[in-house]
């Protein structure tokens, strides 16, 4: 469902394009046509609660609303849904970033399983050895 403020926004019926630029293209058209908006603070709202990465929102880069998103939220990029499927395991501590109890306690159990596999261990011991080859050279 569409919130209510994007209908009053300036980008409405603008070509797309123009506010998810290229890697290295100029976004300095698409920001000043929302430094003109009068809803601005709702887009930016909008982009940084629902983890927007890309694109231009409410004036700001993904880059920029990922710097508020950290400085918001240190612990973690994303905010948490304890009601989510993905609360308590594996996939909420490494691809949600959640740090809470339950998913440290998930990821903590996987590790421990994950450790004890011969396959991690060859890997480990491969990994030991070109540090040591490295510091020795």
């Amino acid at each position: 469902m569409i919130a209510d403020w994007t209908e009053f926004a300036n980008c409405l019926g603008l070509d797309p394009d123009v506010f998810f630029p290229e890697p290295g293209d100029d976004q300095t058209f698409a920001k000043s046509i929302c430094a003109q908006c009068d809803v601005r603070a709702e887009c930016l709202a909008h982009a940084i609660t629902h983890d927007e990465v890309h694109g231009i929102w409410g004036g700001l880069s993904g880059r920029e609303r990922a710097r508020i998103r950290r400085d918001r939220w240190p612990s973690r990029a994303k905010v948490v849904d304890v009601d989510a499927e993905w609360h308590g395991t594996v996939a909420g501590y490494t691809n949600r970033r959640c740090r809470c109890d339950d998913c440290k306690t998930a990821y903590s159990a996987y590790l421990q399983v994950y450790r004890s596999t011969p396959e991690y261990k060859k890997r480990r011991r491969e990994q030991v050895k070109r540090w040591r080859a490295r510091r020795a050279a």
